[in-house]
């Protein structure tokens, strides 16, 4: 029984410092390695490894955010008839003017450039012309960004 007592006194030290050990040295690793640049590089850097995107009829992000009216809708309809539609959350962009949402949508979808100065899509924001519109304009809640191939027409 004595054993017994002193071996698991024994485990239960080392148990203890190895926890200690692990623990202060990945707060020391992470407080060494950890940077809001590098966060920032993670969550708004572009993929290196990921191919460039031309074609957003065929690529889109799915689902429905839960956040109410607070969304902005982006729809993409190609020469070929195809559409592709897109729903993000508001608080997704730091900016909320209408070429930074455009391009910021883009830059996710890894587009090769900025998306409001490709000469391949004309957009539209509830049916206003982009162009038409200041850069700087901010985008309403429960938007919807239309973009077409440039020669194909409205449906």
């Amino acid at each position: 029984m004595k054993q017994r007592i002193r071996y698991l006194k024994i485990f239960g030290i080392i148990y203890v410092f190895l926890g200690l050990l692990l623990f202060f040295g990945l707060k020391y690793r992470v407080n060494k390695n950890f940077s809001k640049e590098s966060l920032e590089q993670l969550i708004a850097g572009r993929p290196v490894l990921m191919s460039k995107n031309i074609d957003f009829c065929k690529s889109g992000l799915l689902g429905e955010p839960k956040v109410g009216r607070e969304y902005i809708k982006f729809v993409f309809s190609c020469q070929d008839g195809s559409k592709s539609t897109s729903t993000l959350a508001m608080n997704a962009f730091k900016d909320k003017s209408i070429v930074a949402m455009i391009n910021e949508y883009g830059r996710i979808l890894n587009f090769d450039g900025k998306l409001s100065e490709s000469n391949l899509w004309k957009c539209s924001v509830n049916g206003n012309d982009v162009s038409a519109l200041d850069a700087q304009t901010l985008v309403l809640e429960a938007s919807t960004i239309e973009c077409y191939q440039f020669e194909s027409v409205k449906q």
